[in-house]
């Protein structure tokens, strides 16, 4: 089915654009939310007519975004779980509970916002992306331990490991000039 996109879809398009996609994606999801038109002679004129509009809605959307991005990065969020000894969780760590833990400290984000390609199951510190717009994305660290003071370990220990390592990336580039 060809469709318009009325905003930025990733991996999809922009807004205006006129793509392709699947029958059931377009019924299902993107016409029922409003993020699409079917891309009939009708819908074109009433997305010429009003693309001005649109387009600023969708800048309006990017700029808040970005200044929540701005925010949000950064951000470190704790959970704390039972584990095994050998630091495997008894269960695992989500994306709703992450989102959880984000709209905690304040923030208004959905947990479909939360990008995890698979759940979090062992203790440790963990960079997690938050896609807040197609084209806006902050990155969060999510601590997971077994209680606060070990929290705080892990989140001292990372710290000191990054800036080791960008002090031997330094290092190798100096030798290498």
């Amino acid at each position: 089915m060809e469709i318009i996109l009325l905003e930025p879809v990733k991996n999809l398009g922009r807004t205006g654009d006129k793509v392709e996609v699947k029958n059931g994606y377009a019924r299902n999801y993107l016409i029922p939310n409003g993020v699409a038109l079917r891309a009939s002679k009708e819908n074109i004129e009433v997305f010429q007519a009003r693309k001005a509009e649109i387009e600023k809605q969708n800048a309006e959307k990017q700029k808040a975004a970005t200044a929540t991005a701005k925010k949000l990065n950064g951000l470190e969020v704790t959970i704390i779980r039972q584990a095994a000894e050998d630091g495997r969780l008894f269960g695992s760590v989500t994306v709703r509970e992450i989102a959880e833990q984000i709209q905690a400290k304040g923030y208004e984000i959905d947990s479909k916002s939360v990008d995890l390609l698979n759940p979090i199951r062992a203790l440790g510190v963990s960079k997690v992306r938050v896609s807040l717009h197609a084209d806006v994305t902050a990155e969060i660290t999510v601590n997971i331990a077994r209680s606060e003071s070990e929290a705080e370990n892990q989140l001292v220990d990372d710290k000191k490991a990054a800036k080791e390592a960008a002090k031997q990336a330094e290092n190798e580039e100096a030798k290498s000039a």
